[in-house]
């Protein structure tokens, strides 16, 4: 990285393409690189924010405080920590590297230089943090309502786990981590009583999605539309819908 080719950057990056040239050329002469292997945190939980932090290239996964343990991935062109380094508030999302990830780092003395020298910058951070409220406010709204529409159906966890040396006993466990490793669809099946359930609550908080919600739905209770599954045209989405990313057991 040199000032060039970060001037560049931030002359196309949406954030910072309003601030002068100025600005943008004081911003690329105050960088750092930092680089990051996959699985390690961008920053420790409750810590100030080390600065202004630009995801250049990689992905990272974000732990969202709005419910279920929701995730969300960040890609090249987010910026990190702007909202907790203006409030002055400690980091409490968790972020992780997904890939090998280079980040652009303003230190906090050299933002808190920036600032002090062109007040646009705290201008245009400050009008970033007024739309992020206002689509918080909004993602929010939208949780609630999820969480409404799918709490009768949430399994909170699986019952218990699949004890025993037996020859079957084993052959089940390695096909519940088999499954639980596969995004395909599983058929569970078995005279009543043998908590098929319970095997699909632990193939879900075996894989990567035991984050998102598990939903437990009585097929001989739905509606012959589908509704509840499917949502109806105009109106509310359903069960598929916001379960997202999580799990249905089709009972």
């Amino acid at each position: 990285m040199t000032p060039e080719s970060a001037l560049v950057w931030l002359q196309n990056h949406p954030l910072f393409t309003r601030l002068s040239q100025d600005v943008q050329d004081a911003i690329a002469h105050r960088l750092d690189v930092m680089t990051l292997t996959p699985n390690q945190w961008v920053t420790p939980l409750n810590s100030p924010p080390p600065g202004l932090v630009l995801l250049i290239n990689g992905e990272l996964e974000s732990q969202t405080s709005l419910g279920f343990g929701q995730t969300e991935i960040l890609f090249p062109g987010t910026v990190l920590f702007w909202a907790e380094w203006l409030l002055k508030q400690p980091i409490t999302a968790p972020i992780t590297t997904l890939t090998d990830t280079e980040l652009w780092l303003i230190p906090n003395e050299k933002l808190t230089e920036l600032i002090n020298d062109y007040p646009e910058l705290s201008q245009a951070l400050s009008s970033q943090l007024a739309t992020a409220i206002t689509n918080l406010s909004h993602q929010l709204s939208l949780e609630q309502e999820r969480q409404q529409a799918l709490r009768p159906y949430l399994v909170p966890q699986a019952k218990r786990g699949i004890i025993g040396k037996s020859r079957y006993a084993i052959q089940l466990r390695q096909q519940i981590k088999t499954a639980s490793q596969s995004h395909e669809n599983v058929l569970i099946f078995g005279e009543p009583g043998l908590e098929k359930d319970n095997i699909a609550a632990l193939i879900h908080f075996g894989s990567p999605q035991r984050r998102q919600p598990l939903i437990n739905v009585a097929c001989n209770k739905l509606q012959l539309s589908g509704a509840e599954l499917f949502g109806r045209a105009g109106g509310k989405p359903g069960l598929l819908a916001w379960v997202g990313t999580g799990t249905v057991i089709l009972n």
